[in-house]
């Protein structure tokens, strides 16, 4: 089934997985979703049916200091702090 990421600038982009079950239960237990090197929650999933075809829109959004539980997520807009 192809999946449709939307990045919170709205950028999209397009994968395939072979059991889209596996990807939503996965969504399910994790905190965030890293892709291109920053990570991001998830901010809704929606099924989409045309004539022809299905896919899922995963819509992601910047990880906030209250969502980001470890401390150690990054993303553009906030980025890690590291201390020694």
């Amino acid at each position: 089934m192809n999946i449709t990421w939307i990045l919170p600038d709205h950028t999209i982009r397009e994968t395939s997985v072979q059991h889209i079950n596996k990807l939503l239960f996965a969504l399910e237990v994790v905190d965030s979703v890293s892709l291109e090197g920053a990570s991001y929650r998830v901010g809704a999933k929606e099924l989409t049916v045309e004539e022809e075809r299905c896919f899922v829109t995963i819509s992601l959004a910047y990880l906030t200091p209250e969502s980001d539980t470890a401390g150690l997520r990054s993303s553009p807009s906030h980025p890690p702090t590291v201390t020694q």
